[in-house]
C-alpha cells in the first residue's frame, strides 16, 4: 500500500527543473520530498488503525459501519428493528457487535445466480416429466 502511495505522489521528471544550480533550490526540493513522505506516513497510520480495529471479534458502532459499509443512522435503524444482535455492558452506553453476527446478517439474504435459477428450473421441469410417465 505504501509503495503505491509513494509511486503516485512522486513528482514526474518533467515538472522538476533539469538542473538545480542554487542551494536554495536543492533545499526546496528536499523540503518537498520530506513533506511528501510525512503525508504518506500519516495516511499509512490512519489506514493501519482502521484495519486493526476490524480484526477484533467485537466492533464498536464506527467500526461496524465501516465493516458493513453503511451510515450510523442506518445502523441505528437496524438496531431499532432488532435485525442484528448487539452487546452492551450493564449500565454502559457503548454498543458492540460481534463480527460473526454481522457476517450472518450480510449473508442471510443470499440471492441466487442466474445459473442456479436455471438449474433449479431444469430440475423442476424434469420432475414434472418423470411424474407423467408413471
Amino acid at each position: 500500500m505504501a509503495d503505491i502511495l509513494r509511486q503516485h505522489t512522486r513528482p514526474s521528471k518533467k515538472f522538476l527543473p533539469q538542473e538545480i544550480k542554487t542551494s536554495a533550490g536543492i533545499a526546496s526540493q528536499i523540503h518537498f520530498l520530506t513533506v511528501d513522505h510525512s503525508i504518506i506516513q500519516a495516511i499509512e497510520k490512519i489506514l493501519s488503525s482502521k484495519f486493526v480495529n476490524i480484526q477484533n471479534e467485537y466492533l464498536d458502532v464506527q467500526d461496524t459501519c465501516l465493516f458493513l459499509g453503511i451510515s450510523k443512522s442506518t445502523l441505528y435503524k437496524i438496531n431499532f428493528e432488532k435485525k442484528i444482535p448487539y452487546y452492551k455492558a450493564n449500565g454502559a452506553k457503548k454498543v458492540y457487535y460481534k463480527k460473526s453476527d454481522l457476517i450472518a446478517y450480510i449473508t442471510q439474504n443470499r440471492l441466487k445466480s442466474k445459473a442456479e435459477i436455471e438449474a433449479e428450473a431444469r430440475q423442476f421441469s424434469n420432475k414434472g416429466k418423470g411424474a407423467s410417465n408413471v
